[in-house]
């Protein structure tokens, strides 16, 4: 059985389901599309990111903000002095302390200021809108039908073990499972699932059935994945400090060439997979 997307971490990280490729994103609207970036990163760092002058305060500040708190901490957790006796002995670097944490909150409010003028400016949402189009562009060049929502697939580093899908981290901080948000839909013959860059289709009549996979998933996401916050906070899906989100999922399994596929995606999207196939969940 091998998972679509996913990457077998026994051999080389390689993606599984290269084969499943059918098409790419013109090179040309992908440089249009980088050219926007860099050109508004470019102006970002001119105008909307702090000076260079200001980000090495910062960091020279973080050093007594971080020694003062370290030992503050440290010297409540051991209880060996009271924190007026503290403040008696260790004044000046107390003092640096509290200046330093002043300091770069000031900085930090800055920051969180110009970044937030920025994303209420005229110039921020024709730079959106631009991009918008851009998109829709490419995505009618690659043969995506127009309005086709994104849908979340969950993807994963592993390794096979007596025939099953063993889910592993790879490296101490990697988180273990993912978000993919493709566009998906179907004709009378494939089922295809689309990237901002490339297109992978699959033979509807090759799918077998859908089915709930036994064990839930811990998602780490990041902050830029807006639109997948956007659907766990709709779908009702607890984060967890310690655990990230926890989801239940499901899989659709497919046959090609001998081989058993299947692709992994959260029970939200469920609807979406069971319309398109037209295959009720067992």
């Amino acid at each position: 059985m091998k998972p679509l997307f996913c990457y077998n971490i026994s051999k080389k990280m390689k993606m599984q389901g290269t084969e499943f490729l059918v098409k790419k994103a013109p090179k040309s609207a992908i440089n249009r599309i980088d050219k926007i970036y860099d050109e508004e990163n470019e102006y970002k760092n001119k105008n909307v990111s702090l000076p260079f002058v200001l980000n090495i305060i910062e960091t020279i500040l973080l050093f007594p903000a971080g020694i003062s708190a370290s030992l503050i901490v440290g010297l409540f957790i051991e209880k060996s002095i009271s924190f007026s006796q503290f403040i008696e002995d260790w004044t000046f670097l107390f003092y640096i302390g509290i200046i330093s944490w002043l300091l770069l909150s000031i900085i930090f409010s800055v920051r969180i200021i110009r970044e937030r003028n920025y994303k209420k400016s005229e110039r921020y949402a024709l730079y959106m809108d631009r991009l918008d189009r851009l998109y829709e562009s490419l995505y009618m060049e690659m043969g995506v039908p127009a309005g086709t929502p994104d849908t979340s697939i969950i993807y994963f580093n592993y390794k096979t073990k007596n025939g099953e899908i063993k889910p592993e981290m790879c490296g101490k901080y990697d988180q273990l499972y993912k978000i993919w948000e493709l566009k998906v839909y179907s004709d009378e013959k494939k089922l295809y699932l689309a990237s901002d860059e490339e297109v992978y289709a699959i033979d509807m009549s090759g799918i077998k059935r859908i089915r709930k996979n036994e064990s839930s998933a811990r998602v780490f996401i990041e902050k830029s994945q807006k639109e997948t916050i956007a659907k766990f906070k709709k779908h009702n899906v607890k984060q967890s400090v310690l655990e990230g989100y926890k989801i239940e999922t499901y899989i659709l399994e497919f046959e090609y060439k001998g081989e058993l596929w299947v692709i992994y995606f959260p029970h939200y999207e469920l609807p979406v997979f069971e319309q398109i196939t037209g295959i009720k969940t067992e």
